[in-house]
């Protein structure tokens, strides 16, 4: 799938895979241990981890997705505003 210029400057967008976006929760199944400072210290695992892909231009926005092609079909979406009629309110 074709990245298209932006379409408010007409520059080349950015795509980028970020890091996962990765959930934890406290392990139950282990012991917690006592930190230096006296803090316990709980172990985690890992429920759920997620894919985010960043589409941007660095003067116009920036679009996140779960896959590079919603990413990118999101960003091609997007048009210029339409210039304010003469006599319009807002």
């Amino acid at each position: 799938m074709e990245l298209k210029p932006c379409p408010f400057c007409g520059g080349q967008p950015t795509i980028k895979r970020l890091e996962d976006d990765v959930w934890y929760e406290v392990d139950d199944t282990l012991p917690a241990t006592k930190g230096e400072n006296g803090a316990y210290i709980y172990p985690t695992k890992e429920v759920h981890r997620q894919e985010l892909w960043r589409v941007s231009c660095l003067e116009h926005g920036v679009f996140y997705a779960a896959t590079k092609e919603q990413a990118i079909a999101a960003w091609n979406r997007r048009v210029p505003a339409a210039p304010k009629q003469e006599g319009a309110q807002g």
